[in-house]
């Protein structure tokens, strides 16, 4: 019999990951706990639709994605009361005769699944989701707090000279992107309420908390901006549209608001911010000679020594992209690691953002 090979080797052998991402991922999974694969996702080496699929077919389960847990009728909900549906988290998704179909994040706890059978009473049929919708369908359907882990990330990389792996660099930006648009951030009033200026004083601000309370793309962006007034003393966040970078926001810039938002750069191959779409870097550099990038820093009065860019992932695609100024390599390496967990817990909410408004189209129709 051949062996049963655990998610981790499953997922290099499909080249998702490297073994380096799933060393990494153990090791964070050592010291905070949680699943491999909540690690896994939370430090950005994989998404939650890669790893839930690859779950689906290592225990031969039906996967349900994002649009099949967005519209269950009020009648099959009320087929598990809530305080069965936060302890065992399930969700029911349909009824057919007598058996109950419901969604879960774990079907690995089998002793859980069949207590929830015995509690209901009747024959269940088991799908995997994944956190992501399973604890967005708890807080809709039940009024269940998301858990605080979905916006919590383990790892702390450490900061190469001049570049730091985000993502798998084997892996491709997808050519359409993800579900959500590069220029889907673009559907946010560009104004100086929050295209520039002080941020809070943030290292005794919660950003999780923040984050959890985020319900769409404008609060997304004034966070965004608000942390990295905490690292950097100046930034610019960017937008992408068509193929250049637009101004979306600024920390602490000596120009107006509206100079800001008139920022439209094309993006020029074989340049840095190029690479970086190409492959999902954090970049730094002491002295930046690259013409765009010294374009768009002079536009919105940035100097161009101490700059570090930091892509703003959602499903493996850049969507923002922010780069801060005046931190020289050694003070960067303080603050990564707090960066590389907003970015992530970022990347969780752009998720639940697109559920959310998954949700709200499909009540429309």
């Amino acid at each position: 019999m051949a062996p049963i090979l655990k998610i981790g080797e499953i997922l290099v052998q499909q080249g998702l990951i490297s073994v380096g991402q799933l060393g990494q991922a153990l090791q964070a999974q050592g010291l905070h706990g949680g699943r491999l694969g909540t690690n896994l996702v939370e430090m950005g080496f994989v998404s939650e639709e890669q790893l839930a699929t690859t779950l689906s077919r290592q225990l031969n389960l039906p996967y349900v994605d994002h649009s099949q847990v967005a519209n269950i009728p009020p009648e099959v909900i009320a087929q598990v009361p809530r305080q069965i549906a936060e302890k065992y988290r399930a969700v029911p998704l349909k009824v057919t005769g007598k058996t109950l179909h419901v969604c879960t994040s774990d079907p690995n706890n089998l002793a859980a699944l069949d207590e929830l059978g015995f509690k209901l009473d009747c024959p269940i049929k088991i799908y995997l989701a994944t956190e992501v919708a399973l604890n967005y369908a708890l807080e809709m359907y039940y009024g269940v707090p998301r858990e605080r882990r979905n916006l919590t990330v383990s790892g702390t990389p450490v900061v190469d000279a001049t570049f730091v792996q985000l993502a798998d660099e084997s892996t491709p930006l997808p050519a359409g992107g993800s579900s959500m648009s590069r220029t889907d951030f673009l559907n946010v009033q560009r104004t100086a309420d929050f295209a520039t200026g002080a941020p809070e004083s943030a290292q005794k601000v919660d950003y999780a908390d923040k984050l959890i309370r985020v319900n769409d793309r404008r609060q997304l962006l004034e966070c965004i901006r608000s942390f990295l007034g905490t690292i950097w003393p100046k930034a610019v966040i960017l937008g992408i549209s068509h193929g250049a970078v637009v101004g979306i926001g600024g920390v602490r810039l000596d120009v107006a608001p509206e100079r800001i938002a008139q920022l439209h750069q094309p993006i020029v191959e074989q340049s840095l911010l190029a690479d970086l779409l190409q492959g999902r870097k954090v970049i730094h550099r002491d002295v930046i000679d690259d013409p765009m990038l010294v374009s768009v820093c002079s536009h919105v009065d940035m100097p161009t020594q101490h700059i570090t860019i930091i892509p703003i992932l959602d499903d493996h695609s850049v969507v923002m992209i922010a780069i801060g100024q005046g931190l020289d390599l050694a003070r960067v390496k303080l603050g990564f690691p707090r960066a590389l967990r907003f970015v992530a817990q970022v990347a969780r909410v752009l998720q639940i953002l697109k559920l959310k408004e998954e949700i709200l189209r499909i009540e429309k129709t």
